[in-house]
């Protein structure tokens, strides 16, 4: 074999050695950055039906949503100043200083466990909102009304009932309902420690605006 020929094999052997360990190298982790960024997963979009405190869903009727602001909100101001008073005779125990019983004055029509009297002590109307307004609030449902007989013969009905859980660290927790009509709060129900399903037990799923929610 010439020396020539010999050079020409001793080359190759070694472009051959060098192919290999470069082909060793790359099966141990040596590769090339890919140019194409990952695929990244989006979060799941969140439900326009659900609300928290300081939410109000955007399916709710244009007529319904101050009100139902002010309640989830809990700024009770708002709250009494969305309420519609109606003519009452004051009872002896309730009636304000200087008014004979029987005299019939304008009050939020509200319960708890009993007819809430139209003052700003604990039990009383404006107490109970003050109450509400410091609790943790979460709206649960809201459904078109259909019943028209006041509750206990006291709280006027409406078009709607606005259904939220309040967490307290004060007094039990439970669910309240809010009647409104026109726009308006026509009625409320605090609860008596039962939860938010006792207001809609009956209430046929077609007749639900919002909810029922988690809570």
């Amino acid at each position: 074999m010439s020396h020539l020929h010999r050079n020409a094999v001793a080359s190759i052997a070694l472009l051959l050695i060098l192919l290999l360990a470069a082909a060793c190298g790359d099966s141990h982790g040596l590769r090339a950055t890919p140019t194409t960024a990952p695929a990244v997963t989006s979060p799941l979009a969140t439900s326009t039906n659900t609300a928290t405190a300081s939410e109000t869903p955007s399916t709710l009727p244009e007529s319904l949503r101050p009100a139902v602001q002010a309640i989830v909100e809990g700024d009770a101001d708002a709250i009494r100043g969305l309420t519609t008073k109606f003519p009452t005779q004051c009872a002896a125990n309730w009636c304000p200083a200087g008014v004979d019983a029987g005299t019939r004055i304008s009050i939020i029509r509200a319960v708890s466990c009993e007819p809430l009297l139209p003052n700003d002590m604990p039990g009383g109307t404006d107490g109970t909102i003050e109450w509400f307004s410091r609790s943790s609030r979460t709206l649960v449902a809201v459904y078109v009304e259909a019943e028209t007989r006041p509750y206990l013969d006291w709280v006027p009905r409406g078009d709607y009932v606005v259904v939220v859980w309040t967490a307290s660290t004060e007094i039990a927790s439970r669910g309240s309902a809010f009647h409104i009509k026109a726009g308006q709060i026509v009625g409320i129900e605090f609860g008596c420690s039962q939860k938010p399903e006792s207001y809609y037990t009956n209430i046929p799923a077609s007749s639900f605006i919002v909810g029922p929610l988690p809570y």
